[in-house]
This record gives structure tokens, sequence and C-alpha cells, in this order.
């Protein structure tokens, strides 16, 4: 069960080699003229670190997340993932560098729907680069650390409960093996109980990542050391406050 959350902390200072993401002198406006929704001077996370990221509505959370997966890129500015300059690169580097490095599970889960369990893996495997043989072995691994049925492998996504599609989700988005993992509000459709066991299964799937976790939901702060409000680091969201 996770520990009361203490006052936020910030992610200590390491170096860059060590670091799975590295922000610096980050500005962001998705108008020319309009008023930046993000202004970071500094914020890094080291390789293998968790952190818990809180804050309002309209704070810049989910552009904070676009821009670190390369949805969108920054206007002025570094990103780098992994010592790598990412937004420096172009759209299709940064997709190929997303596809192999990075695991996201979004709040929605976006799993497609028509498509059964093992094809929804399967597609992020292909696109990560992973041979046929190795995601099946890696399948049978992430479902067993899960506690998923391999039952469940040919059945359709649209044919899953909440809490299945939620370890499917993260099983998709672990295939393969993302040294960064992103996890949007994914608990929001579930009690306390279910939870708490969902946040013990990921976290205990993702030790090898470094994991960038957002939510409203306070009681999922103990689950990590590090825990920031995303005003803490984005000077745009301080000075609408």
């Amino acid at each position: 069960m996770p520990q009361p959350a203490q006052a936020a902390s910030t992610v200590p200072c390491r170096n860059e080699s060590s670091l799975a993401v590295a922000l610096r002198d980050i500005k962001f406006a998705y108008h020319s003229g309009e008023a930046d929704v993000i202004r970071i001077p500094q914020w890094s996370l080291g390789r293998n670190e968790h952190c818990f990221i809180a804050g309002a509505s309209g704070t810049g959370k989910s552009t904070f997340l676009n821009l670190i997966t390369g949805a969108l890129s920054p206007n002025e500015g570094e990103i780098r993932l992994l010592d790598q300059p990412f937004s420096a690169l172009s759209v299709r580097q940064r997709d190929k560098f997303r596809s192999r490095h990075i695991g996201v599970v979004f709040q929605q889960f976006n799993l497609i729907h028509y498509l059964s369990v093992r094809q929804n893996i399967e597609v992020a495997a292909y696109f990560g680069g992973s041979g046929k043989e190795l995601t099946e072995d890696k399948i049978h691994a992430l479902f067993a650390g899960l506690q998923l049925s391999e039952d469940l492998l040919e059945k359709r996504a649209d044919n899953l409960s909440v809490g299945q599609q939620q370890r499917v989700a993260i099983a998709r988005a672990l295939i393969n093996a993302p040294e960064l993992l992103i996890v949007d509000e994914p608990t929001s459709a579930l009690d306390a109980s279910a939870r708490d066991k969902f946040m013990e299964l990921l976290l205990a799937t993702a030790k090898a990542s470094a994991v960038i976790f957002v939510s409203h939901d306070p009681a999922l702060a103990g689950f990590f050391k590090y825990k920031i409000d995303i005003c803490d680091i984005n000077q745009a969201a301080r000075n609408r406050s």
C-alpha cells in the first residue's frame, strides 16, 4: 500500500549520460503571439527513476507530455531523451525513436478495438523492431507479471473489462522494453482497491524503465519517491495562477 505523500520533492540533478529526460529553456505556445503554455527553464529525470506529476486542469500537463513524446515540438529550447537530441530530430526520426525507446499508457488506453489482444501488442512490437519469436516470449512474460490470463490473447479488445484493458495497455507499452514509460491518468475508472493493485503491477513491471506518471489523484503520490506539481517546473502555469 502507498504511504501518505510527503511534501513535493524534485528529481535530483544528474550528469546527462545518466538521464532519461533533460529539458532546457523550453518554451511552447500553440499559436504565434499567444502566451506560453509551457515555460520550463530546466528539468530532468534519471534513468530508472519514477516521478509522479500532479497539477490542476489547465496547468500544462498534457502539453508537457506531448512535448516529451514528440507529438509537439518546443518553440524554443532543447529536449534530450536518453542522451539524444530528441527535439532536433525530424518527425520521422522522432516516430522511430519513440516506437523503440518510449512506452505510453494513455488515459483512454487507445487499444484498437477491432483487433485481438495479441494483435494490439504485436502492432506495437512491429513498429519497435521486435521479431515475432521474441515478441511471443515477451508477451508470455508480461502476461505473467501483470497477472493476465493468456486466454485473453485471442479476445477482441472491445470485449475486455476496464481492468483488463488497462493491463493490456501496459503490456503493449512495455513490449519493446522501453527505457522511458509515460503514463497519463490511467486509474480514473477504478475504485481504490483496484487502483492500488494496478499501481503495484505497473511499477513492478516497469522497474527497469524511467517513469513519468501524471494524475489528478493525490492518493497515488505515495507510490513514488519523486513527486512534483507541474507548477513547480512550469513557470507559465505559475504566472497564470
